[in-house]
């Protein structure tokens, strides 16, 4: 019996879809790919759960960060699929030796594919986030309507959005000196378990440092270090003044071209982490509700965006500390 073929990418999305950059450090983890029938059960590397690829299949690099996997598929029929980045050893970046770690996704939102390659999301081919038995999915649904031998694109971002690092502490090391910690980031929900962490982040994406000596900014960036480091020493520093440092990650994908300056925060509670298109974003931000006791009962998670949007649109997160520079000299 011909099948469709569903080709599976893991991509930047850009105006071409062809085309996807991503740091040469993420291009030394392995990609896998696993593939279950249906919406019952959910996918996963085992291959009693994953009867499609029968376990984790190993994805093919055909560009400067773009990964893809083609299979026989059947129309009419539903899938649920994850992918897995394969550490290896000696491991890229921040990666421990051996792991794999898992394609953290949201419960709910679209993800594009195609019928050409080119224009997005046809109604009769859909691909979306799902829970599938409680767990949270890619899912793709093949029209009755699909003729054997048509192709599908199927375009993904391992992870989608990251989340925010743990443990962002700062410390004074001098009169101009503060020192910044911080544990390694997790996926989009999450805080323990080194699977669950960040691959993408670790391993070829950064950091963006923002610094302002107010709570609602304006926050400006200080520096990007590398997804693997864990530290940060801002220098030059005036004594005597208060200190807001905001920092965010950034996956492989994301590029170099972001915003240096966000005019304030928002010290809102929301938890939604819509998947969005990767790419450079606004250069002025709004806030509303910037309130330290508020900020310190969400631990200290707030959320830059743009200056007009809506509450339902992008929100993009960051943990935020601040420090006291203490006159006089330091021991």
């Amino acid at each position: 019996m011909r099948k469709i073929f569903a080709l599976f990418l893991l991509i930047t999305f850009s105006t071409n879809v062809r085309a996807a950059t991503a740091s040469d450090t993420w291009g030394q983890v392995s990609k896998t790919i696993a593939i279950n029938p249906g919406t019952s059960v959910s996918v996963w590397k085992d291959a009693y759960r994953s009867l499609v690829t029968n376990g984790e299949s190993t994805m093919t690099a055909v560009g400067d960060g773009t990964y893809e996997y083609i299979v026989g598929l059947s129309a009419g029929q539903t899938y649920n699929y994850i992918f897995f980045a394969n550490a290896g050893c000696p491991a890229p970046g921040g990666l421990q030796a051996w792991n794999d770690y898992y394609d953290i996704m949201p419960a709910n939102g679209v993800i594009k594919c195609s019928s050409n390659g080119y224009s997005w999301n046809e109604p009769d081919t859909t691909a979306y986030y799902s829970s599938v038995n409680y767990d949270a999915r890619r899912v793709l649904n093949i029209a009755s309507s699909k003729i054997p031998g048509d192709t599908i694109w199927v375009f993904n971002n391992f992870g989608e959005t990251p989340g925010v690092v743990a443990n962002f502490t700062a410390a004074a090391e001098g009169e101009t000196i503060i020192r910044l910690l911080w544990a390694g980031v997790y996926g989009s929900w999450g805080q323990s378990g080194e699977a669950f962490k960040a691959a993408d982040v670790l391993a070829g994406g950064y950091y963006e440092i923002y610094r302002g000596t107010n709570e609602t900014g304006p926050f400006t960036k200080i520096n990007t270090v590398e997804g693997s480091y864990n530290t940060y020493l801002d220098t030059n520093l005036i004594f005597g003044d208060t200190y807001y440092y905001c920092i965010r990650a950034v996956d492989a994908y994301m590029g170099t071209d972001s915003t240096d300056t966000f005019s304030r925060i928002i010290g809102d509670t929301s938890t939604v982490m819509n998947a969005r298109a990767r790419g450079a974003i606004g250069t002025f931000f709004l806030v509303k509700e910037a309130d330290w006791k508020i900020i310190e009962k969400h631990e200290n998670i707030v959320w830059f965006s743009k200056p007009d949007d809506p509450p339902w649109c992008e929100k993009i997160p960051v943990r935020v500390v601040r420090i006291y520079l203490p006159r006089g000299k330091m021991e």
